[in-house]
């Protein structure tokens, strides 16, 4: 565990006081290899989650935050990074944002980050999640940082995911004890 970047201030803001929405598009100035495809821009999910697919995710649109299904499975958003995939709420707090940097290397990446971002439902509005994905120029490699994830149990069965997902939702990489349907997990300082 060591984030590359800060959770908070970054350059753009998403979904600003806005729950279950995509950002608009988002132009890399970098193609990005994802399951053998190549993408020049993405999407940003208020709930954790990043997609190259914006042909039924609608920039600025409805983001779902409902799933009981583990990956990979076409009902949950195809052609994504995962990290964690889980039920926030930004309309009551946090941060939603990203930042196109320049690292140490040369190299440049995308920095998407969920900070202090509560949970939704009114009586898990105090546990908060503070997360990042970093996806690298170049070597396509991405990263996920969570800082702290809590679980709200009595919404959406607690369910969270962290995991990639290509674009047919036939092929899946998840992390150990991280798939929408295992056990309710907590956890600090974890990266993947």
């Amino acid at each position: 565990y060591n984030p590359p970047y800060q959770y908070g201030c970054l350059q753009n803001s998403v979904s600003i006081n806005i729950d279950d929405v995509w950002s608009s598009s988002i132009n890399l100035p970098f193609n990005f290899c994802f399951y053998g495809n190549t993408y020049n821009k993405c999407l940003i999910g208020s709930n954790g989650v990043i997609t190259f697919y914006q042909t039924n995710n609608t920039p600025g649109g409805y983001s779902t935050w409902s799933f009981s299904n583990n990956l990979p499975s076409t009902s949950l958003f195809v052609n994504s990074i995962f990290g964690a995939y889980h039920d926030f709420d930004p309309s009551v707090g946090g941060e939603v944002g990203y930042e196109l940097v320049t690292m140490p290397s040369g190299c440049r990446a995308l920095i998407a980050s969920w900070s202090d971002i509560p949970m939704f439902s009114s009586t898990c509005n105090s546990l908060l999640y503070t997360g990042m994905i970093v996806m690298y120029e170049n070597t396509n490699i991405i990263e996920v940082y969570m800082k702290e994830k809590r679980v709200c149990s009595s919404w959406n069965s607690g369910n969270a995911v962290v995991g990639l997902q290509n674009a047919t939702g036939t092929q899946a990489v998840v992390a150990p004890n991280r798939n929408s349907l295992d056990p309710d997990w907590t956890t600090f300082n974890e990266a993947w």
